[in-house]
């Protein structure tokens, strides 16, 4: 189990629940369009509209990313689908994910013929921590923007409080390789639930002393998350972190 600090914010996204967002889905004769918010088409968890993204399975120029996976990918009940022009919209964390890998696809040598690219949309590395992990217990935590505090002094106090911004997230190293995921510009990074909730939660006592939010220290620890078909077993991040103790003592 490995832990650390640093030294400041938010986290807005909802990955299990995903974390952004996007237009009326089409899967579902049944199920009724919402203007703001979601399914995903290649995770299937519910986003926010304002962070939808449009992806390509078919080539839209000569170095545009497109993804011919998606043409074979079967959307979970109620996600967005395939539209006539091979596009359809995914949420911030799978846009980004992709991304990511399409881009090493690109940089590796030999370079893999992009039909012969295989994407993976489930797992994750958090960007605190470094736990892999999984999409449903995949979040968003928000880097402040410091700029727009210098620029709007008068509106610094509020934007502050409201936010919930981490600036520590500007200077902290992620850990390497693949599945670790920056977003909107690097304006977010995505952690997992456990460091999600835990960051808050310090956010939020920090603020009962009135300690700025760019001073603001934080602490963590790598726990492994639950299996992905665990349900409720073994979900508090104590509970997990008591069995690997106890593993440790065992083989010891």
């Amino acid at each position: 189990v490995n832990s650390g600090t640093s030294g400041g914010g938010e986290g807005g996204l909802q990955g299990g629940v995903a974390g952004t967002a996007g237009g009326a889905s089409s899967s579902s004769a049944n199920h009724k369009p919402s203007t703001s918010s979601f399914y995903c088409f290649l995770c299937g968890l519910h986003s926010e509209l304002s962070f939808a993204r449009n992806l390509y399975s078919v080539a839209q120029g000569k170095k545009a990313p497109y993804f011919p996976f998606m043409k074979d990918h079967v959307p979970k009940p109620r996600a967005e689908t395939l539209r006539e022009d091979g596009s359809a919209l995914v949420c911030t964390f799978c846009y980004h994910s992709v991304m990511a890998q399409w881009n090493r696809f690109a940089d590796s040598r030999p370079p893999v013929l992009v039909k012969d690219r295989k994407y993976n949309i489930n797992d994750y590395t958090c960007y605190v921590c470094g736990v892999k992990t999984y999409r449903k217990r995949i979040r968003a935590l928000r880097v402040m923007n410091l700029s727009m505090s210098a620029a709007l002094p008068n509106q610094a106090t509020s934007y502050r409080a409201g936010k919930q911004d981490f600036p520590f997230l500007r200077t902290h190293r992620g850990p390497k390789g693949s599945g670790c995921v920056t977003m909107e510009n690097g304006e977010m990074a995505a952690v997992c639930l456990d460091c999600f909730q835990s960051l808050k939660s310090q956010f939020s006592e920090a603020a009962k002393y009135g300690i700025p939010v760019e001073k603001r220290q934080y602490n963590w620890m790598q726990i492994p998350p639950p299996p992905e078909d665990s349900g409720a077993t073994l979900v508090t991040p104590k509970e997990r972190l008591d069995k690997l103790t106890a593993a440790a003592v065992a083989s010891s």
